[in-house]
């Protein structure tokens, strides 16, 4: 699980910026829910102010050390696809915190638009602060027992020390190594590391690919129903079929079983509203990463989804019950009612000053309190992270009722 993340000098965040997931003391038992880290994070701002950056700054970070990111090549020079604070020649800085079994992992990267500057990977087990491995620039720095060659090795600019697992044939495992690559593939996002969103459209054979996986795994679909019909309390069931395309190749589609007093009739995926077409396939994520774990980032997520299903969603990462394996939800949205869900502790406020982007969690602001709803504070700008002149606009009007 993620305890703490933090960037400096990436997009619009030009100091340090850190996302605390750890639950002190002070937070209530009920939201902690038997867990010293939250499983759920809301980004709440402007538009514009810089969420998707944040959320960016996680995924550039995630598939850089997964390897997805596409190096840019100019003659015999690399370049890294990073946005830095206004094309800043500074370096731009990482560091993550994840608690694996018990053991932390603490990870800290620098690096700029020609590669990789530093890398560092502790582990603390006990209180007990170990270094694992360490890199600067081409080399390996510190002698890890073991592995006396990786000191010998020269390291591409553009590759993570996790490359040092999959493409070397080292005499021994790095064990800790290991355990950190794991943990960080366990990640999946709605956005690629450079901001655009994956394709909206969708396929035949997406429909069909998210199908299978459910006709396989009952226990994935019978959530997935269950969140459906609290969306649309006419489904009764839903079936998985498997056809043949003209090529015979397998396909599998759903069909979304309605029924009332008198009749019962069946709609095959196409026919269903936008709505529940949208769920079904969406939900497919969430689900994942209920039943596996890992970290799931949406942006938007309120999008073409009711304000009545976003809690609905939410509360599946927060109780134990439906989420065992701790996975937790990054996520941004527009809807201001949820964050009554998520209150003061899972929620943080995306700002913009002068063009530079802040964050900050809602439990750093001493007034509030857990007992009262944060959507009065949040919509009169008392907490931040809504648009200057809409508080001016609201002012002014206010101010028009009082004169009539």
């Amino acid at each position: 699980m993620i305890r703490k993340f933090a960037f400096k000098n990436f997009a619009g965040f030009k100091e340090w910026s850190e996302l605390d997931f750890t639950f002190d003391g002070n937070v209530p038992a009920d939201i902690k829910q038997g867990r010293n880290i939250s499983t759920l994070m809301l980004l709440k701002g402007a538009n514009g102010s810089g969420k998707t950056n944040a959320l960016k700054a996680f995924t550039f970070l995630f598939s850089l050390l997964n390897e997805r990111i596409a190096t840019r090549q100019h003659s015999d020079k690399i370049e890294l696809p990073v946005d830095t604070f206004f094309n800043s020649v500074e370096p731009v800085c990482f560091y993550l915190e994840l608690e694996v079994n018990e053991s932390i992992y603490q990870y800290e990267l620098v690096l700029n638009k020609a590669g990789i500057v530093s890398e560092v990977l502790w582990y603390e087990v006990a209180g007990q602060q170990t270094l694992c491995i360490k890199r600067d620039g081409e080399s390996v720095t510190n002698e890890v027992e073991g592995e006396q060659e990786l000191c010998k090795l020269k390291l591409h600019l553009d590759k993570p020390i996790t490359v040092l697992i999959t493409s070397y044939n080292l005499d021994s495992s790095l064990n800790h190594l290991e355990v950190f690559q794991a943990a960080i593939q366990s990640f999946h996002s709605n956005l690629k590391y450079d901001g655009m969103r994956y394709s909206t459209q969708v396929s035949l054979e997406r429909i069909s690919e998210i199908s299978k996986i459910y006709l396989e795994k009952p226990e994935i679909l019978k959530m997935v129903m269950s969140v459906l019909q609290q969306a649309d309390a006419g489904i009764a069931d839903i079936q998985i079929l498997e056809d043949k395309t003209a090529d015979g190749k397998a396909i599998y589609l759903p069909v979304f079983h309605h029924a009332n007093q008198r009749e019962k009739y069946a709609l095959f995926y196409w026919k269903e509203s936008q709505g529940v077409q949208n769920l079904f396939l969406d939900l497919f994520d969430y689900v994942k990463a209920l039943h596996h774990g890992g970290l799931l980032i949406v942006d938007e997520f309120d999008t073409h989804i009711h304000a009545d299903i976003l809690p609905i969603l939410v509360d599946l990462f927060i109780q134990q019950t439906t989420n065992p394996q701790h996975a937790q939800l990054l996520v941004t949205a527009h809807n201001t009612e949820i964050i009554d869900t998520t209150k003061r502790y899972r929620t943080a406020i995306v700002e913009k000053e002068d063009n530079e982007c802040f964050l900050y969690r809602l439990d750093e602001i001493p007034t509030l309190r857990n007992d009262r709803s944060l959507i009065p504070s949040y919509r009169q700008g008392k907490i931040g992270g809504v648009p200057k002149r809409v508080l001016e606009q609201r002012q002014r009007n206010d101010e028009v009722i009082r004169e009539q």
